[in-house]
This record gives C-alpha cells, sequence and structure tokens, in this order.
C-alpha cells in the first residue's frame, strides 16, 4: 500500500515538473507589447527592484565622495585665499599711510611673520567687552604692545601684560583703560575714542565745526603713537551737539564679528 502511495506521489511530482517546463518555455515564447517574453517580464519584474536599490546606493556613494573631495579641495582654496587676502590688506594699509604722507612700517617683524593667528579661550563674564585671553604667549613671538585684528583685519585691541609662556591678556578697544587716536575717514575730524565697557565708543574733545554723517567710517590716526594709523575701527551711529564740541558714538565693526580667531599684528 505504501509502494503504491509513494510511486503515485512520484509520479505526481514528475508531472508537475514536466508541466513547469512546458510553461517555461511557452512563457519564453509569448512576447509581450513591450517585445520582451512573459518570461523575461516575469524575471525583470523580480530582479528591478534590487538593480535600483543597486544604482541608488552607487549613486549617493559617489555623491558623498564627489562632496568629500570638492569640500577638500575648497577648504585648501580658501586657505590660500586668505593668506592673499591679508598680504592684499597690508600692501594696501602701506599705500594708505604713504597717500596720507605717514612713515612707511618697518619690516622688522619677529620671526619674520607679519602676523600671528591665536585663539580666544576666554572672556571676563562680568565685563565680556573689556578684553579676552589667547592662547598663545611670548614662545609664539607674541609681546606686549601687539595691534590686534580680527579675521576682517578691523582693530580689536591690544597685547597687555600678562604674557605667560602659552597665553596673553587681550584688551579689547571697549575697554576704558587708555584711549585711541582716531579720525573720520572722509573729513579727517579727529578726536580721542574711548570706550566704557559697552558696544558703544565716543570721541572725546572733537571741535564740532564739520558736518558728520551717520554711518561714517572711523580708523586710527597713529597720534596715541600706540595704534597705527588707518586700521578700520567702526562706524558713527549718533551725534550730538554741545557747546563748542560735538560728540559722536562710535560702534566698532568687531562688535558684529566673531572673536574666536584672532589675529595679532607685529607693529612697532
Amino acid at each position: 500500500m505504501q509502494n503504491r502511495d509513494s510511486s503515485f506521489e512520484k509520479r505526481v511530482a514528475l508531472t508537475i515538473i514536466v508541466l513547469f517546463i512546458n510553461l517555461v518555455f511557452i512563457s519564453n515564447s509569448v512576447v509581450l507589447e513591450n517585445n520582451r517574453s512573459l518570461l523575461g517580464t516575469i524575471l525583470y519584474s523580480i530582479i528591478s527592484p534590487f538593480h535600483i536599490v543597486w544604482n541608488k546606493s552607487v549613486d549617493f556613494v559617489s555623491d558623498k565622495i564627489d562632496r568629500y573631495v570638492f569640500i577638500a579641495n575648497n577648504q585648501k582654496k580658501i586657505i590660500e585665499l586668505k593668506k592673499k587676502n591679508r598680504e592684499l590688506w597690508y600692501k594696501n594699509y602701506k599705500l594708505r599711510r604713504k597717500l596720507n604722507k605717514l612713515t612707511p612700517i618697518p619690516y622688522t617683524f619677529p620671526k619674520d611673520k607679519l602676523y600671528i593667528s591665536v585663539n580666544v579661550i576666554s572672556i571676563n563674564s562680568g565685563f565680556p567687552l573689556s578684553g579676552a585671553i589667547v592662547d598663545k604667549g611670548f614662545t609664539s613671538g607674541v609681546h606686549k604692545g601687539m595691534i590686534v585684528l580680527n579675521q576682517k583685519m578691523e582693530l580689536v585691541g591690544k597685547i597687555t601684560e600678562p604674557v605667560t609662556f602659552f597665553s596673553s591678556k587681550v584688551q579689547f578697544i571697549t575697554n576704558p583703560a587708555g584711549g585711541i587716536g582716531a579720525y573720520l575717514d572722509s573729513n579727517k575730524l579727529e578726536g580721542l575714542l574711548k570706550g566704557d565697557n559697552s558696544e558703544i565708543c565716543r570721541f572725546e574733545y572733537v571741535i564740532g565745526n564739520r558736518k558728520v554723517d551717520i554711518g561714517e567710517t572711523v580708523v586710527t590716526s597713529g597720534t596715541d603713537k600706540i595704534y597705527p594709523p588707518y586700521l578700520k575701527i567702526g562706524k558713527v551711529i549718533r551725534t550730538e551737539m554741545k557747546p563748542l564740541v560735538m560728540k559722536i558714538y562710535v560702534k566698532p565693526f568687531f562688535i558684529n564679528s566673531s572673536i574666536k580667531r584672532l589675529i595679532l599684528m607685529n607693529e612697532k
């Protein structure tokens, strides 16, 4: 009985296999509207999703690699352009000094460097506009009196004591200590610019005999013998007329810029 059942199952299985083979041949011979056989269409439908996923994956990886290479190349170009920008700024700065019949800057720079890049590592939380500490000291060529600029080559302040092995103190131009000899770039109206630990500095000792427009650029004059002339400081935001004198309020440019990374200029 069991042998008879087994023989019957084998015949059924063989019949199914033969029918399946015939179906494959018939499917392969049936041509659809897209000029594909039925079998080819079925296989294409099964393989197509995997093919699409593979193509998408390859495109994604290629795009990421292209982006990485593009960003890396651009980063190198940006660094080179920043160096060229500083060189051009310095040449322009020298030409403006000569234009104003001032003494050219001597080429006596420590370690033959025009600039030293530093990072700000701390700021006084109680008086954030009084000054900061940067991450380089006299072992890197930093010394008292060096001029501090931001990345846009605008005046931020100067190096004051203490200067240690690996850190230095920056005194911002908004600090009330000291003052800056400055003038208006348009009409050379000159005065002493002072800060008060706020975002605004003010001119003192300005005789009010010339027109001053809001938005005028203020630059260093060099008369204080501390800051060299023609460094950009800020712009006029308000004026007040008093008897014989005028009060001019100036907002330094560095207030609206990042001070995480600064530039020390070797100037004596």
